[in-house]
């Protein structure tokens, strides 16, 4: 949707729509494409975001060592392997 509307054009998308259906579309969509639906949008990876930043990762291991041993024993990644997310997700996103 934002590739449509703010790389390709809206002008363009709202003339492709016209010759499709014979009319352009309404102030209604106009303003859900240009606006509410990019903001809407950018909410939901914002609070994801934020969700996922702030959970706590951990992972199992099979510690013979452990007091419950037959069970797997919880741990939390070191603090550095934050760092490594953050720069991997800044690749990808980049």
């Amino acid at each position: 949707m934002v590739g449509v509307v703010y790389l390709y054009g809206i002008d363009r998308f709202n003339e492709d729509i016209e010759f499709m259906i014979g009319h352009k579309p309404n102030i209604f969509w106009q303003a859900t494409w240009r606006v509410i639906s990019p903001l809407i949008m950018l909410v939901i990876f914002l609070f994801y975001f934020v969700t996922k930043v702030s959970a706590e990762l951990t992972y199992n291991v099979w510690d013979p060592n452990f007091e419950n041993f037959p069970t797997l024993e919880t741990l939390t990644y070191p603090s550095w392997v934050y760092t490594i997310i953050f720069l991997l997700a800044g690749c990808r996103a980049s």
